[in-house]
């Protein structure tokens, strides 16, 4: 294998972390959607301009569940695995026992019971999910650095042994030129 093969390899590896770090990126956007078109739809005091919101939180919880399927088609190692089930734990009780019942006390005009359930159970777990992306992308980060520093090593080692080969032939064509 020569450089550019490990430049490659890296370059590769390098491109599917960002990727990973892009796809959590986006969960993390959509999540945050979900609680602010929530938040926006409270402020309603239309119910069809609330359901205008509710429907842009269900579209965002679409779209984080399409990005989930990608990440987890991915070859991920037992420890990401681990991250990501701590991830995915987190959200769906985000959204089992903070979105949806949210989204049945607005649309019911339940205000002061949305209000509690806001503060006492969406808030905390959408913290909690928010961690677990945010452990995923710390995850990312870290290996991203690792594969790099260890291909940069290999890249080193064979610059130094191609140059070594080098000055060996020459030597070794003066000396036996010289004989």
């Amino acid at each position: 294998a020569d450089i550019s093969e490990y430049n490659s390899a890296a370059a590769t590896d390098y491109n599917d972390h960002l990727i990973a770090i892009n796809q959590l990126n986006e969960m993390r956007n959509y999540q945050m959607q979900i609680r602010l078109e929530l938040a926006a739809a409270r402020q309603e005091t239309d119910a069809f301009e609330a359901l205008d919101h509710i429907d842009k939180v269900r579209s965002a919880i679409f779209q984080v569940d399409n990005l989930l399927q990608a990440y987890g088609e991915r070859n991920i190692s037992a420890e990401e695995k681990k991250l990501f089930d701590a991830f995915v734990s987190a959200r769906l009780n985000f959204g089992r026992t903070g979105v949806l019942p949210l989204i049945d006390l607005l649309q019911a005009e339940k205000l002061t019971q949305a209000d509690s359930l806001r503060k006492d159970v969406l808030d905390p777990a959408y913290k909690k999910a928010s961690q677990g992306i945010d452990n995923l992308i710390q995850y990312q980060i870290e290996n991203a650095k690792k594969e790099y520093e260890r291909v940069t090593g290999l890249t080193k080692k064979i610059r130094i042994a191609s140059i070594a080969s080098i000055v060996v032939g020459l030597t070794l064509s003066v000396l036996f030129g010289i004989v």
